[in-house]
């Protein structure tokens, strides 16, 4: 089983960043909340900060856990940490290569995301 933390990161019109996962990626070329691998080591949270630092340029001041749940693909299983972030700093930017927008709740639903991510 794999561990994830994945950031819901709103600004201050009530928008949500998103990214493409690259086509080489499991579920490649869908939109995703960023995030990333729990590395060994590593709390959910301590992993959320550093990876939403390494792949869009933001510092997490504050984050409150918003949903905890597996979710079995046939090819693996697994354990999504969701953040609410309630506070951030920095300007967006793609560290790594990753599109990426911010899009209102509304909109979410004509981005095509993984499985596991449309609850």
């Amino acid at each position: 089983m794999t561990e994830i933390s994945i950031a819901l990161i709103a600004n201050e019109h009530n928008e949500y960043l998103i990214s493409l996962r690259k086509n080489n990626l499991h579920q490649g070329a869908k939109w995703e909340f960023p995030g990333g691998k729990v590395e060994l080591g590593e709390t959910a949270q301590q992993a959320l900060y550093r990876e939403i630092k390494e792949e869009v340029s933001l510092s997490i001041q504050a984050s409150q856990l918003f949903e905890r749940f597996v979710f079995d693909y046939e090819d693996k299983t697994l354990i999504f940490n969701v953040y609410q972030i309630v506070k951030f700093s920095g300007e967006e930017s793609s560290k790594i290569g990753q599109e990426i927008k911010w899009v209102t709740a509304e909109d979410l639903l004509n981005y095509d995301f993984p499985i596991a991510n449309k609850r």
